[in-house]
């Protein structure tokens, strides 16, 4: 798991064809026990036409996206929050809910009131969790290892700075 902090750049290269022409993603928020963001719609983001034509994609993921998977109350406690310093998963309470759009963290309250969340209130108008862009890269060889081998070492990098902020 890697955590990516407000402004920080992930890449990463794979190689597709058009046998598949959809993009779809999912990623969780953090720190939250269960909030997500993902597309509903698997049909959604065309990335190749109907000719096998490559059209890419580049979309933004605004905070009023963010979903709440039901599966455990939004406690915010450090024991059942994830990244926040829950060491066990799956200990929150169970919620038994289905997937609703997330009411946002507790204002005041233990996430949004520690320094390194601060401004994770995802409610406020226009805020951005992401941005994502698939784009055509040069096909050399060379070029995609050593786009792959950079960003494991730059994400590696990142990792271990994000540990050592919460350690």
């Amino acid at each position: 798991m890697v955590q990516k902090l407000a402004g920080d750049i992930a890449k990463a290269t794979f190689t597709v064809d058009s046998s598949s022409r959809y993009f779809s993603y999912a990623a969780m928020i953090l720190p939250s026990n269960d909030a997500f963001i993902a597309n509903g719609n698997p049909l959604a983001i065309e990335i190749f036409d109907e000719e096998g034509n490559f059209t890419g994609a580049d979309f933004t993921v605004l905070g009023s996206q963010v979903l709440d998977a039901g599966t455990e109350v939004n406690d915010e406690q450090q024991t059942t929050t994830a990244f926040f310093g829950q060491t066990t998963p799956d200990t929150g309470t169970p919620e038994n809910g289905v997937v609703t759009l997330h009411p946002g963290f507790i204002p005041g309250g233990p996430i949004l009131s520690t320094p390194a969340f601060a401004q994770g209130d995802f409610t406020v108008d226009g805020y951005q969790i992401a941005r994502i862009k698939v784009e055509k890269v040069p096909e050399s060889s060379t070029t995609g290892g050593l786009l792959a081998i950079g960003g494991l070492l730059w994400l590696g990098s990142r990792w271990r700075q994000s540990l050592n902020r919460f350690a």
